[in-house]
């Protein structure tokens, strides 16, 4: 009767868990989307370089729309922090077994929570927004770029380890016991961070040197009096068509691999549900990598308009979240020596 009980107060947890997790995706997404608006925006210095009150208030006085576009990102980011801190002390409290997966991705959302907020910080107090284009600038944003992408893959880890545990209970006992195995390939993952990072040059240069057509573009690219930026954010389109050639082939083999084992009645039938989300995630990665590709290209070729910009980032940040749900679930069949 107790065993009973205390089950269900497992699958009651790992139920409001995995809702709560999943709403805190999206809502990373939109806090990470509204920065980005904040600097096509030139709202960085909205709220002057008081940090974390803006201009010194904790509600400002103003008229301008700058302020209030950085200020509705501060609240935001402040309200997000309040969250993610009351959902680590609300899963560290769990006394469940098996739940280590979970707590550790827990404790890794808290820590890029801090230091995407120390980060933000740092480019407010050291006035590193609006039409600053010093190299510091570029550096501090790549870092906050790299942090952002960090947050949500350990954001969607921690969702994935719920998700884990909702459909296969079992099977997530059983992995935890057993020591983590490295994945033969999981370059896709290095490629999405440089990527992002890269992309932030490209972002950041566009915001500050917008050209009116594109053969100026990129003669600015290669002029020797151009800012460093501008020399540099050329690595993005190469290495994003190049890198997104190796992803579209490897996730098309794996989606390929999948469809032909599909019926083998050798795989066990507990096993086939997993095997089917990893195929069909293969799938939502090779074309979402086409997709992210494609409107790249259209966002570069149309001088980098407001609104792709946004959607560009978005779906850089779609793809990130599905191949790290890949990586975790191709894990867990590693993990458990499912071939």
């Amino acid at each position: 009767m107790k065993k009973n009980l205390n089950q269900k107060s497992i699958d009651c947890f790992i139920e409001s868990l995995w809702k709560i997790s999943l709403a805190l995706v999206f809502y990373t997404l939109l806090v990470i989307l509204w920065g980005a608006w904040v600097r096509i925006s030139h709202s960085g210095d909205g709220c002057g370089d008081t940090w974390p009150l803006c201009q010194g208030q904790l509600i400002p006085d103003s008229e301008l729309k700058k302020t209030w576009v950085e200020y509705s990102h501060r609240f935001t980011s402040g309200l997000y922090g309040i969250l993610v801190l009351a959902l680590f002390f609300w899963i560290k409290k769990q006394t469940f077994n098996s739940l280590f997966q979970i707590k550790r991705w827990s404790f890794w959302v808290l820590i890029f929570m801090i230091t995407e907020a120390l980060l933000g910080a740092k480019l407010v107090l050291f006035k590193l927004v609006n039409l600053n284009d010093s190299l510091w600038r570029v550096i501090v944003m790549s870092l906050h770029q790299l942090n952002s992408f960090l947050l949500v893959g350990f954001t969607v880890r921690l969702l994935c380890a719920a998700l884990e545990y909702k459909w296969f209970p079992e099977l997530s006992v059983m992995s935890a016991n057993k020591k983590t195995q490295r994945l033969q390939n999981n370059r896709y993952l290095l490629m999405i961070l440089i990527l992002a990072m890269t992309g932030a040059w490209a972002a950041l240069s566009t915001t500050l040197f917008p050209s009116v057509s594109l053969l100026e573009g990129f003669a600015k690219d290669f002029a020797t009096d151009s800012h460093s930026i501008l020399k540099i954010r050329i690595t993005h389109p190469i290495l994003a068509v190049s890198f997104g050639i190796y992803m579209i082939y490897y996730f098309a083999n794996k989606y390929s691999e999948w469809k032909d084992s599909v019926g083998d009645s050798q795989g066990l039938i507990k096993y086939q549900n997993l095997e089917q989300i990893v195929g069909r995630l293969a799938k939502a990665m090779a074309f979402s990598v086409f997709l992210a590709v494609l409107i790249g290209i259209i966002t570069l070729l149309s001088l980098s308009p407001t609104s792709l910009k946004l959607i560009h980032l978005t779906l850089a940040h779609v793809l990130w979240m599905l191949s790290v749900s890949y990586y975790h679930f191709s894990s867990l069949k590693k993990r458990l020596n499912i071939e």
